[in-house]
């Protein structure tokens, strides 16, 4: 009997955390579309500089994923400031589409 109950408070209590946890997954992506919307909207410049700051972010952790586990095995991966100027060009490359 104490076993039946007490599943029905876990059970109801792990119920409110889910809620809880999709209730700030909806608010955090319902922020990141509107300030993504805003940022498409605005152009220019600011589009600009968002998806070149966007970039650099992306070839950083691509470099460092290469850097950690290496290219395939038995390769040395690239020195780092290869993979520091490869990230300042990619993050250059938006500028120059304007």
């Amino acid at each position: 009997m104490g076993y039946n109950l007490l599943m029905k408070e876990y059970s109801a209590s792990e119920r409110q955390e889910k809620a809880e946890k999709l209730k700030k997954r909806i608010i955090f992506g319902l922020g990141i579309g509107i300030s993504s919307g805003g940022v498409v909207l605005a152009g220019g410049w600011v589009f600009t500089i968002v998806v070149a700051a966007a970039v650099f972010v992306g070839a950083r952790e691509y470099f460092e994923l290469v850097r950690s586990r290496g290219i395939t095995a038995g390769m040395t991966p690239p020195p780092r400031y290869v993979s520091q100027v490869c990230s300042i060009i990619c993050t250059f490359m938006p500028m120059l589409t304007l």
